[in-house]
């Protein structure tokens, strides 16, 4: 049983994820950086996991669907809804501080790979010496 709350925070290393500053009205086929910072210089976003997607408002969060080069990093980035379905799946996985959030490379892929943090942006690393730790939190949001 997964002891992700209903609504939720994903804070990074003490940094919440921020909401997308983005109207959605008009972006369908834009992409936006993950981007995260302190809870009184942004607004934090709120999400929900709906499936294999995570959903916050009128927006979807995960790696992006066109990744390109051969870089070990892969961007975390917001989708409009209409488009949830390109992501590729976040996986939860339960361990020993509780439920993890992991991101999928491909629909196939039941492992995932954690959150990394660079410059205030999330990314993955497909490459297991580039893994960071850091602490990811799931943190209920108020009702």
């Amino acid at each position: 049983m997964s002891s992700i709350p209903k609504r939720f925070y994903i804070v990074v290393d003490g940094k919440h994820v921020a909401k997308p500053e983005h109207d959605d009205s008009g972006v369908h086929s834009e992409a936006w950086n993950a981007l995260v910072g302190d809870k009184a210089s942004i607004t934090p976003a709120v999400f929900e996991l709906e499936g294999d997607r995570l959903i916050s408002g009128t927006w979807a969060l995960g790696r992006h669907p066109a990744e390109t080069g051969d870089t070990g990093f892969k961007a975390v980035v917001w989708l409009v809804m209409e488009r949830a379905h390109l992501l590729h799946p976040v996986i939860v996985k339960e361990g020993e501080d509780g439920s993890q959030l992991r991101f999928g490379g491909s629909s196939n892929d039941k492992t995932g790979r954690p959150l990394g943090l660079q410059h205030d942006r999330l990314y993955v690393s497909v490459e297991d010496e580039v893994e960071q730790n850091l602490t990811v939190e799931l943190v209920a949001a108020e009702e």
